[in-house]
Formats: structure tokens, sequence, C-alpha cells
């Protein structure tokens, strides 16, 4: 068992090297030669467990390839979990990316994010917001003139009306004189 565990250990620090490490430190050759190191140590004691020279051929044979095994598995198994894991940081990157940016600008089109002050700018309180021509079913009302506290209309047939409170929101028209619309 301890050969085996030799050889593990000999083939992590190999692996580690290649997709880890940057092969230019000097850390990384040093890492390679202790894993090299340690897989020839786990050989040489299956060697010596087995028999030496007067070991059963076949039975060495499995036991060498046990260890060949390990490496194979090593080399296949650590770059594809290496590189699963980058994949996943990427996602959790791109997942972390789309959540700032929605919170963000509270859209992904890029509106903008305040709804609440969008509502607000299109009602508008007082006199000034009262438009030129106004509609009572289909009434016409025309402004005539506009003071700082009322605002004289009057319609088709010459009628007037006197406003001195207003709300205009999207084309409705609440005042005190009654319900009217701008048909914008």
């Amino acid at each position: 068992m301890i050969p085996y565990v030799f050889t593990f250990i000999g083939m992590f620090l190999r692996q580690w090297y290649v997709n880890v490490i940057n092969p230019s430190d000097g850390g990384a050759v040093f890492l390679t030669a202790v894993g090299v190191l340690l897989t020839v140590m786990g050989l040489w004691k299956t060697y010596k467990i087995q028999g030496g020279k007067y070991a059963d051929r076949k039975r060495l044979g499995i036991a060498m390839g046990v260890h060949g095994a390990i490496w194979l598995a090593g080399l296949l198994l650590f770059g594809v979990v290496s590189w699963i894991l980058g994949k996943i940081v990427y996602l959790i990157a791109l997942v972390i990316g789309l959540a700032i940016a929605y919170f963000w600008f509270r859209s992904l089109d890029g509106s903008s994010s305040d709804t609440t002050h969008s509502q607000e700018s299109d009602e508008k309180e007082g006199l000034d917001a009262l438009p030129n021509l106004m509609y009572d079913g289909y009434k016409r009302w025309q402004l005539e003139y506009r003071c700082r506290d009322h605002a004289v209309y009057h319609d088709d047939d010459g009628n007037k009306i006197t406003i001195r409170q207003a709300s205009v929101c999207r084309g409705n028209i609440q005042t005190d004189a009654g319900f009217f619309q701008s048909y914008q």
C-alpha cells in the first residue's frame, strides 16, 4: 500500500506542476523532481516487496501496472478536473457580472433604474402643466389665457371655464372644473 501512496503523491505533484503552477517558476522544477523521485521510490519499493529479481513476473507486472494506472488516471482526471473547475470559476464570474449589471441598471436593456421617478415625471401638478388644447368628450377647449392663480379656456361655442387647480398625467387632466383629456 505504501508504494502506491508514494506513486500517487508523486503523480499529484507532477500534475500540479503541469496544470497549476507556471513552469517558469523555480519551485515547479523542484516539485517535478520530488514527484518523479517519489514515483521511483514507489516502484522500487513494489519491486522489493514482490521479491526483487526472484519475483513472479505476472504479479510484478500487475503491481507495476497499478502504478501506471495511477499515473494514467492522474494524467486524464487531473486535467479534466482542473478544466471543469476553471469553467466553473468562469461561470461564477459570469453570474456575478450579470447580477451586478441587473442590480446596477435594474434591467439588462439599459433602461432607467428608477421606474418610480419616470412615473412621477409623467404626472405634473399645477396650472403650468395644462395644455393649450384639451377635450371633454368630443368638445374641444382652447386656452384663452393663463395667470398665476388660474387659467381660462373657451370652447367652440364660446362657453368659458376657469380652472384654479389641475393635475396632468399621461394625457389625463383632472381639474377643479372637471375631467379632460389632451389626446397626445
